[in-house]
């Protein structure tokens, strides 16, 4: 995913979503080229974090 569509995903302003990635508090990416990508998977991991829920990896343990 790129920024504008992490951004979307998110609820939040393309602007609001790079301040997050610049202060270090946003979710992990990775560089592709000169561009940076984010991991589906891992956006959930780091969103489901950050509102308490339990992530996906932890779901899928529990109803197993």
């Amino acid at each position: 995913m790129n920024a504008s569509q992490v951004s979307s995903y998110l609820g939040i302003s393309r602007r609001s979503f790079e301040t997050l990635i610049a202060r270090g508090d946003g979710p992990r990416f990775l560089w592709v080229g000169s561009q940076r990508r984010w991991v589906p998977e891992e956006l959930i991991d780091w969103t489901s974090k950050r509102t308490g829920r339990p992530s996906r990896k932890e779901v899928q343990v529990t109803h197993r």
